[in-house]
């Protein structure tokens, strides 16, 4: 289902926060700690084989969000986070923009003590078809399929982290720079040197 939200901060897509990979990393695993409240958190980057494009996974075991909760933190600009003395994120776009600034379709998907999973999603090429901010919003059905998708059946930490009462997932689709860094060079050697120094 699709979603106009109007942000609570005029932003364009030009206005993306440009940074690195590292630090955009470091951004969100700093919003699971000091927000989501996570203990554990845990990465997966990996090249689609079919589709020869990289996707990266992010998923803390912290208190996670309900739907309602989740679709103002992808406000950009959100004004319910209040955050603390060294938090990357201070400005309520931390989590989006950082996302952004290194994928072109952002996918949060959370699960709450004692309630549903929920997932909402940014996808920048939408967003540059049709010049709306869309946001948009998955059925119970389209989650699980995100999630067998992702196959996380084969990684015992992840699967098991998924069955845990409360948990966040970040995903990162279509990583334009990265991919173009990693295709430009000649020798798979090489590209294989860049995005295992990279992870």
């Amino acid at each position: 289902m699709l979603k106009e939200i109007l942000s609570e901060a005029a932003v364009a897509e030009d206005d993306v926060t440009d940074t690195s990979f590292e630090v955009a990393v470091a951004d969100i695993i700093d919003n699971s700690i000091s927000r989501g409240e996570a203990d554990n958190i845990y990465i997966k980057f990996i090249r689609n084989e079919s589709s020869k494009k990289f996707q990266l996974y992010i998923l803390d075991d912290g208190i996670g969000m309900t739907s309602e909760i989740l679709e103002q933190a992808m406000k950009l600009g959100s004004s319910i986070e209040d955050y603390k003395t060294g938090d990357l994120s201070k400005y309520g776009m931390g989590m989006k923009t950082a996302s952004m600034s290194q994928a072109r379709k952002l996918t949060v998907i959370s699960k709450p003590m004692n309630n549903k999973m929920s997932a909402y999603s940014w996808d920048l090429d939408h967003i540059n078809n049709t010049d709306k901010w869309e946001i948009f919003k998955y059925s119970t059905v389209e989650i699980n399929s995100i999630l067998t998708k992702a196959n996380f059946e084969t990684d015992p930490i992840l699967n098991r982290s998924l069955k845990k009462k409360s948990w966040t997932l970040i995903i990162w689709n279509n990583l334009t720079d990265f991919q173009t860094n990693y295709y430009s060079y000649k020798i798979t050697t090489a590209a294989n040197n860049f995005y295992y120094k990279t992870i």
